[in-house]
């Protein structure tokens, strides 16, 4: 147990409550206040925002003092910071975290130093400060460790209404269902030969500085993969025959740091990827296809059993069933453009793309 005193400026008052050192009996704070802290000698969080920057394992402090900020009704602009003039010379560390204390916390928010220059620089402000989106009616909990030391300090916590947010993105492709979505060949970052998916959506009218791309095997367990500001892209080292989930949350940037303002709603979107045709099942070189008089001619030297047409959107414009080497199908009625064709054998899938002039 330890005091915390609570200075209310306006009316130069304090107050005194006892702090617990555990996740379950976190203190709760609000904005406009400072808070001190005696010194840090509570329970540790097992789990952090921090890890060792050559192995990637967690760094975890020995002890730890836990407070808790839920917001109202409305979302704000959180700052937690112990970027004060009492605290000259202090050097603190800084976690937020989301969550429950039932369940594993998750890292939302860190901060170490304020500006750290190097060892024992006269510039370094080893303090903490961090600045968060906090959604409405969201407990977020806040954890300074003894990492670096475990004198007291004081911290403040300020709010401010959050900018409204954007729109959500919608008409996405694959559709939301979606099955036998087409496995490209492509390449990766380091221009190794990999299979990948094409994934747009249409831009809320309210517009969007960006979009926070989600994407996992579960609609509740969905990874960030980072932030675009493009409507389309590719993901690369996706499988084929398996369903994934992915989201894309508009957002607007804070007043151009680094805060992003998220939509309200995004759905969470699901896909089946096509089956893969081994070169046993398919050689490439056994599938021909050519245009003319207005039609699309596939010969093949297995039985193909359907014949599916979407546009370059993803659209299916044509479907016919086969059950033949050869297959004759009515294009004349497309506009020109590029088409993809999906042509199914033994429940494999092949996709290639053809020209309608």
């Amino acid at each position: 147990m330890k005091k915390i005193t609570l200075g209310i400026a306006a009316l130069f008052a304090a107050f005194t409550m006892n702090a617990q050192d555990s996740c379950t009996d976190a203190v709760e704070v609000t904005a406009g206040n400072t808070y001190t802290v005696d010194a840090i000698n509570g329970e540790a969080a097992t789990s952090t925002c921090y890890t060792n920057p050559n192995t990637g394992d967690p760094i975890i402090a020995e002890n730890a003092e836990l407070f808790v900020y839920t917001t109202g009704n409305e979302n704000m602009i959180v700052t937690i910071s112990s970027d004060l003039e009492t605290n000259s010379g202090a050097d603190t560390r800084l976690s937020i975290f989301t969550g429950t204390c039932d369940t594993e916390l998750t890292c939302y928010a860190a901060n170490d130093d304020v500006n750290y220059v190097g060892e024992n620089d006269p510039a370094n402000n080893l303090t903490s400060t961090t600045e968060f989106f906090a959604e409405a009616g969201v407990t977020y909990y806040i954890i300074w460790d003894d990492q670096w030391e475990g004198t007291g300090f004081d911290f403040e916590v300020t709010e401010e209404l959050a900018p409204e947010s954007p729109g959500v993105a919608t008409t996405p492709t694959p559709a939301d269902n979606a099955v036998n979505v087409e496995v490209i060949e492509t390449t990766d970052s380091q221009n190794n030969p990999t299979t990948g998916v094409e994934f747009s959506w249409e831009a809320p009218s309210t517009g969007a500085s960006g979009y926070r791309v989600y994407l996992g095997n579960s609609p509740d367990n969905l990874n960030v993969l980072g932030t675009t500001q493009n409507t389309q892209f590719t993901i690369t080292g996706m499988e084929y025959s398996t369903t994934y989930y992915w989201k894309i949350e508009s957002v607007n940037q804070y007043e151009g740091v680094s805060i992003l303002i998220p939509a309200t709603g995004s759905s969470t979107w699901s896909f089946t990827t096509e089956g893969e045709m081994s070169v046993d099942d398919f050689k490439n070189e056994s599938l021909t296809h050519y245009v003319s008089n207005g039609l699309l001619n596939i010969n093949a030297e297995q039985q193909l059993n359907k014949v599916t047409l979407y546009s370059i959107l993803g659209s299916q414009v044509a479907s016919q069933e086969v059950n033949n080497t050869n297959a004759t199908i009515e294009i004349s009625n497309l506009q020109a453009g590029v088409y993809l064709a999906q042509v199914q054998v033994e429940g494999k899938t092949k996709t290639f793309k053809f020209v309608k002039k």
